[in-house]
């Protein structure tokens, strides 16, 4: 079974899944410093989701909710790496 790639797409659907263009190039080489950077990262953000949710007079988890859906969000649909 071979994973999808943005050439099987119509032309209109292709800014609808950006990161099919992108994960191709994903290799050990590329995985290790995305990995440290989305593990940094996730620590400074879910820690201020907590805070924000408590701020905000709701239970805590909220916020890891919250954070948790966004980081996936921006890592499917953001920019490709490398810009």
């Amino acid at each position: 079974m071979s994973l999808p790639t943005a050439d099987r797409l119509p032309e209109w659907a292709r800014p609808f899944v950006p990161f099919l263009s992108w994960f191709p190039l994903v290799n050990r080489e590329t995985t290790k410093p995305d990995f440290t950077a989305g593990l940094i990262g996730a620590l400074v953000a879910q820690s201020q989701g907590v805070a924000f949710a408590t701020i905000a007079d709701m239970p805590p988890e909220l916020g890891l909710y919250a954070d948790m859906t966004s980081a996936v969000v921006a890592a499917l649909f953001g920019d490709p790496p490398g810009t």
